[in-house]
């Protein structure tokens, strides 16, 4: 990864086509969040969100932001509860902070995978099977644009109780 990009610093768009790459710039976004995380994913990969770094990220954020939040909204729950994804558990512990929803199959389109940082930072991932993405960390117009049709998807979102349940 070029320097440790900060979020909000001028930056030239970064490609990455690695899950290596991709999981690192994840982790570093994410590690500077303060604020709010946007996430929707096909099938929230395992290779980039199920490991400690990403984890460790997400709960540093939410320890150390008291109004933090995340947002998950993901196409496919089967899918998704099958890879015993950890931040299931997670979400579990802090719901306060974390909210998974399933993406209304009326909005179910070929739409990118994206992760959206404190409207400002944007990981776009083109196709889930493939790990080539864009990444900016300074991108207000582009997050915002991306947040509206977050916002618009999360409203038609289904909260499904298998996601709450402490006995999945």
């Amino acid at each position: 990864m070029q320097n440790n990009p900060k979020l909000g610093e001028k930056h030239d768009v970064i490609t990455v086509d690695t899950s290596d790459e991709l999981r690192l710039h994840i982790v570093n976004m994410v590690s500077q969040a303060t604020k709010t995380i946007n996430i929707i994913s096909k099938k929230m990969d395992v290779r980039l969100t199920n490991h400690a770094d990403f984890l460790g990220a997400l709960r540093s954020c939410i320890v150390n932001n008291s109004n933090f939040k995340l947002k998950i909204l993901i196409y496919n729950l089967e899918e998704f509860l099958s890879q015993n994804h950890q931040i299931v558990a997670l979400s579990r512990r802090l719901s306060s902070s974390i909210t998974i929803r399933i993406l209304n199959k009326e909005q179910q389109q070929p739409n990118p995978d994206f992760i959206l940082v404190d409207n400002i930072g944007v990981i776009q991932q083109e196709l889930p099977e493939r790990y080539e993405s864009s990444i900016e960390y300074n991108n207000k117009r582009k997050n915002l644009d991306l947040t509206r049709q977050f916002n618009e998807s999360w409203e038609h979102g289904v909260r499904d109780s298998n996601l709450y349940r402490l006995g999945i």
